[in-house]
């Protein structure tokens, strides 16, 4: 099962005609007045249980924006920013891993040209920070570009290698094929907008605890998740990943073991990490690091 967002009055609409459809030709070629009002029946029982679901996602606690963090706590923390007409735009976040690598997530290199992407380092906020120009832009070659995507890791060079102080230091890396404990503590931590406002202008720190893969996988369709990936439980988050999170570094006891990849809140309630540790020989094969 997929995560996705629905629009009531029309999937009530669309459904009512494929019911009347399937009805009308099949071999009896004729609908019923009471077969029709028992599949509308069924039918309005579902859209309620949908409806009972998002109504509880709204006054849920879990879309609060986590804990303010400070860029010392999390030093390898970076903005990434497009260049834009003059003006550098925040889009995602990523970490940094050496001296001039930055680790994030595919989805935020995958149509990125260097020479439209800065790097922010060691700021507090979006668009502060020692400014580093990309060289380089990477993108993992077995991502699939999906609302659920695989192999979503990426990485970015920059072109002057970064001044380590308080505010800016490398994140510690897993070994590679190294495993994690359900029930972990991991912390999310970035700039991503808060509920319906703007941008956090401080980073945010969401923990939520690991959860298997194999228990996290029996809510999705088969192959959906695998190796490549890291669940944690968002239901009792304490704060909501949000839009513009792509890239945010997940660490647990001060290593850096996944990026922020994608969330379910549909039909499951989990964040969905990419893990690092399944990617350190692709990452070491292309940094050094």
């Amino acid at each position: 099962m997929l995560r996705v967002k629905v629009d009531i009055e029309v999937v009530f609409k669309d459904c009512n005609l494929y019911i009347t459809w399937g009805y009308t030709n099949t071999a009896n070629r004729v609908i019923t007045g009471a077969s029709k009002m028992l599949s509308t029946i069924i039918l309005l029982g579902l859209l309620s249980f949908i409806r009972a679901g998002e109504a509880t996602r709204e006054v849920s606690p879990r879309i609060s924006s986590g804990s303010e963090a400070q860029i010392q706590q999390y030093p390898y923390l970076v903005s990434l920013d497009q260049a834009l007409g003059g003006s550098e735009l925040h889009y995602c976040t990523g970490a940094v891993i050496g001296d001039l690598w930055v680790l994030t997530s595919a989805r935020c290199t995958t149509s990125e040209q260097a020479s439209s992407l800065v790097v922010r380092a060691g700021g507090g906020s979006p668009g502060q920070g020692a400014r580093h120009e990309a060289a380089l832009v990477l993108t993992h070659p077995s991502y699939t570009s999906v609302d659920e995507p695989q192999n979503d890791i990426g990485l970015i060079k920059v072109k002057t290698p970064f001044s380590y102080s308080a505010s800016l230091q490398a994140a510690k890396l897993p070994s590679a094929n190294s495993s994690l404990a359900a029930g972990a503590v991991s912390t999310v931590v970035g700039w991503g907008r808060q509920g319906s406002g703007g941008q956090a202008l401080v980073p945010r720190a969401v923990t939520a605890s690991l959860v298997s893969n194999q228990e996290c996988s029996r809510d999705f369709q088969q192959g959906l998740i695998t190796d490549g990936n890291i669940c944690a439980d968002s239901l009792r988050a304490s704060g909501k990943v949000a839009e513009a999170d792509s890239g945010s570094p997940v660490v647990v006891a001060g290593t850096l073991v996944g990026v922020v990849s994608w969330t379910s809140d549909y039909i499951a309630y989990y964040n969905i990490y990419a893990n690092v540790s399944t990617y350190r020989s692709w990452i070491y094969s292309q940094t050094g690091v």
